[in-house]
């Protein structure tokens, strides 16, 4: 996946889910690692992880879907809050949840807006909270796709 910082929480009204950020602001990151142990620059003059906005994209092909098969985007662990859009449409909300509640998964029906055999973009809006002392994680698992039988 690439990730960016969105400290000024712009990014949901500058259109960052359909490509409207210039690509220079996103780096590579491995979603199933907090973005604290990846990402320099992230913690506070005291010592403490960002809090704040910040964004996961990624670009996918999706082969062709079997008719009536329902397509999910599903990751274990993300905190605290994420919006998440698919190919620039918006496909959903996981509510917030403090970061140390567990299960704290992503789980949406995206079957609408996947297009099969084509490349498809995803993209989600996290919010850590507001409480410097859970060192919430963002995405602590990998972001899927999937077609349940």
């Amino acid at each position: 996946m690439e990730f960016a910082l969105d400290p000024g929480a712009v990014g949901k009204s500058l259109r960052w889910f359909d490509g409207q950020q210039p690509s220079a602001v996103w780096r590579p990151i491995d979603s199933t690692r907090p973005y604290y142990l990846q990402v320099p620059g992230c913690y506070t003059a005291d010592g403490m992880p960002y809090v704040g906005h910040m964004w996961y994209r990624c670009e996918l092909d999706v082969p062709a879907v079997p008719a009536g098969r329902q397509v999910r985007l599903y990751s274990p662990a993300v905190s605290c809050e994420a919006w998440v859009w698919v190919n620039g449409q918006y496909a959903g909300y996981r509510k917030y949840l403090e970061a140390y509640i567990r299960p704290n998964e992503l789980d949406l029906d995206v079957t609408a807006l996947i297009k099969p055999g084509q490349k498809n973009s995803v993209s989600v809006w996290v919010s850590t909270g507001v409480n410097r002392t859970q060192a919430p994680e963002g995405f602590a698992g990998r972001i899927l796709l999937f077609a349940p039988k």
